[in-house]
């Protein structure tokens, strides 16, 4: 993979491309089976932890989707500044994102009970877990440019691919006992499982 150089150009919009599907699958997968196993009432519950940490990971992914160009040109350039840069942004990317899940989860009653109402109090646990998940979505994102612009794509895809599987798999056994829990569960467990492998083919 690694041989791969094709059009620098095209990656971008390739890569944009990629996000929008596997963001579908993902976005699409827990509310799915939700409704599938549980019921409408729990959509809404499971929805309204759910629209919080969608707008971080978007915000997160615009932030590494703008780093691209930049790690593509230090990677071509020197090998050494390109991974003294790489794991200079991850620690910094990090120490900004604990502080925002350390808030949200002291705080999660307080946020679902002002924007929702008291009647959404179930949803305060799914938020909790969920906000947690952001801790290893924020290296992932980082992760998947870094692998993009060392030329590894096709790793890069096949981590993505191995993720939704495991993803819907968790959706699956998780949610029919444990509800919007489950499906909280069943995030924050998959992004573990992909910064686990994700991590295997960056040390390499």
């Amino acid at each position: 993979c690694s041989g791969d150089h094709r059009d620098l150009h095209s990656f971008p919009t390739r890569r944009s491309s990629d996000l929008v599907i596997f963001a579908a699958i993902y976005s699409k997968t827990d509310i799915l089976f939700i409704s599938k196993f549980r019921n409408a009432s729990d959509v809404g519950l499971y929805s309204a932890a759910l629209r919080f940490i969608t707008a971080a990971q978007l915000i997160l992914a615009g932030f590494g989707n703008s780093l691209y160009p930049h790690l593509t040109r230090l990677y071509e350039s020197t090998d050494d500044k390109f991974a003294v840069t790489c794991n200079y942004i991850i620690r910094r990317l990090i120490e900004v994102v604990i502080p925002v899940i350390v808030i949200t989860v002291l705080c999660a009653e307080k946020i679902i009970i002002l924007l929702f109402g008291a009647e959404f109090k179930e949803s305060i646990l799914p938020l909790q877990i969920l906000a947690v998940s952001l801790y290893p979505f924020a290296f992932i994102t980082v992760a998947d440019y870094i692998l993009l612009s060392s030329h590894n794509q096709k790793k890069d895809l096949k981590i993505n691919l191995f993720s939704v599987i495991s993803s819907i798999s968790l959706n699956v056994l998780l949610i029919p006992p444990f509800g919007i829990k489950g499906a909280a569960m069943a995030m924050l467990l998959s992004t573990f499982i992909y910064i686990i492998i994700q991590n295997y083919y960056l040390s390499r």
